[in-house]
């Protein structure tokens, strides 16, 4: 009986440890699921500056992504998960859910539709899949939020690299003449 007792325990042990592993190595995959790379690119004195190449590389499969950053020195990355697969397959079509956000967003925005703006996320499944994690969209809410009605909104870059869009946003003030 007390022979049984310890090669049951021996049993449950060897399974808690074998079920351990496997949930640790479960949750290292899980951090490549998803990626984003955001910031601006300043000098030395805090000066934004526009037209910096930044060269982001995926270190398993060797694969680069380039942006370069707009005008206001910033640049916005999102989903480079499905980015790298399309760039590793060839795929160049850029996806409709792609096309879908990008135009909602930008139909929000012109709208000055707060509400629409901050239900997009994670109400909408293409606001998801185009931004993975809220702290990737939450800084176009911030951005927003600081406007008025007398701003209005312009973008000076759009178009897609794979499924990233690369559309900048520029808010201008209307209150005071250019």
């Amino acid at each position: 009986m007390v022979r049984g007792r310890c090669v049951h325990e021996l049993l449950r042990l060897g399974t808690a440890i074998i079920g351990l592993i496997a949930m640790g190595n479960c949750l290292v995959f899980a951090q490549g699921s998803t990626a984003a790379i955001s910031g601006v690119a300043r000098d030395t004195t805090g000066a934004l500056i526009p037209g910096v190449s930044v060269i982001v590389k995926h270190l398993e499969s060797g694969l680069t992504r380039t942006a370069v950053t707009n005008e206001n020195g910033g640049n916005v990355t999102h989903n480079l998960r499905d980015l790298m697969f399309r760039m590793q397959t060839g795929d160049t079509a850029v996806p409709e859910w792609a096309h879908r956000f990008d135009e909602r967003l930008k139909e929000i925005l012109v709208a000055r539709d707060d509400k629409a703006l901050v239900q997009l996320w994670p109400a909408s499944d293409d606001a998801r899949r185009s931004h993975p994690m809220p702290d990737h969209f939450l800084p176009i809410v911030y951005a927003y939020a600081v406007t008025d009605a007398h701003d209005s909104v312009r973008f000076p870059i759009e178009g897609f690299d794979h499924s990233a869009s690369m559309r900048a946003m520029l808010f201008e003030s209307g209150i005071f003449p250019s």
